[in-house]
Order: C-alpha cells, then structure tokens, then sequence
C-alpha cells in the first residue's frame, strides 16, 4: 500500500479529526492504511461521534465480527465524543440549518448531486460547534459541500495489489463560507414569508 497525499495534512496536528463511517471502516480493514493515517495525524485525536458509532455497528450479524468491530472502535486510538444536552441540542439546531443550505442550494444550481444523511448533517454539525479546531475524515466529499467546507488535504492510497485507488478527504468548516450562505438563504425566506 501507498498513500498519496495532496494538501497541507500537516495543519490537521493537534486537531480534532472525527471520522465518518466511510474513512472508519477503511481504517478497519486495512492495517496499513491505519498505521499510515496514524502517523499522519500523530497529536491529533480521532474522535468517534455516537451517530458514526451505531452506523458502524448497526448491520453487524455475527456475535464474532460483532465483537472485533466493537473490539476495534472502543481501541485507545479513538476518542469517543460525550455529549452534554446542551450540546446535542445546538448540533441538531446546527445540522437542520446545514439541511435547509444543501436543499436550497439544490435548488439555486439544480443539480445537487446527493443530499446528505442524518449522521452526516449531525457530523458537520458538530464541527461547526468547534469551528477551526476540527477536521472531518470521510470518502464522500459531495455530503460535505465545497459552499460550507474546505479540502485541507486529500489522502489516495494504493492498495498491495495495486488493483484501486480509494480516495478520502480531510474537511474543515469554513465559518465564512456558511455565514454567507446562511444570509443567502434568510434573504430568500425573509421574501416568502412577506
């Protein structure tokens, strides 16, 4: 295996990183690719949101892989996230907001790709409660929009056989990008509601 780095990894030091489900089951089944992104995002913590959690675990039969998934999510290289009620009041207020962009700018461009699920809208939520201290680690770019998010580094590694790329994605929030796109769509609800 090879990893491939395009961007400026070396900011996500000393981060919070939380991993999507996508970017978690990798580091699951590939070793490599696990010690690699390790390495790279040495004094950063890889933080498992409770929603990342349950998807990882939700379709898992086997009482055996069961319990070296559970094995492996609950290892001392994850950080798991803790919630006050407070907080997982303003994420949920925060990921509704994020849901009325994507589904306006949908409708602004026409051609929106993919609409973003709940653990994802509850993923960038969370990032924008510790905005500039936080990265988000996923495959799928397009439930993070380039309108609210930032590409800090992008990781493509080869696997052994040399057979396929993968391709993920370090994200950061950019409060800038959001507040403009938060006023864009007050103005146009401030019209529909006179």
């Amino acid at each position: 295996m090879r990893l491939l780095i395009a961007g400026e990894p070396t900011h996500a030091n000393e981060k919070f990183v939380f991993l999507d489900t996508d970017f978690l089951s990798a580091l699951f089944q590939d070793e490599s690719f696990l010690s690699e992104v390790l390495e790279l995002l040495k004094g950063s913590l890889l933080m498992i949101d409770s929603l990342t959690r349950f998807e990882f675990l939700r379709d898992v039969f086997l009482f055996e892989q069961r319990t070296i998934k559970e094995k492996f999510i609950n290892s001392e290289i994850f950080t798991p996230t803790i919630d006050r009620h407070e907080t997982s009041n303003a994420i949920q207020d925060n990921a509704l907001i994020l849901s009325k962009i994507v589904a306006h700018q949908g409708q602004k461009t026409k051609c929106q790709k993919t609409t973003p699920d709940l653990v994802d809208l509850f993923l960038a939520g969370r990032t924008m409660l510790y905005a500039g201290k936080t990265l988000i680690a996923t495959g799928n770019k397009q439930h993070y929009p380039s309108y609210i998010f930032d590409t800090t580094a992008v990781l493509n590694y080869e696997r052994n056989d040399s057979s396929s790329f993968s391709h993920y994605f370090l994200l950061e929030f950019n409060e800038e990008k959001f507040n403009k796109c938060s006023s864009d769509l007050k103005r146009i609800t401030d019209k529909i509601d006179k």
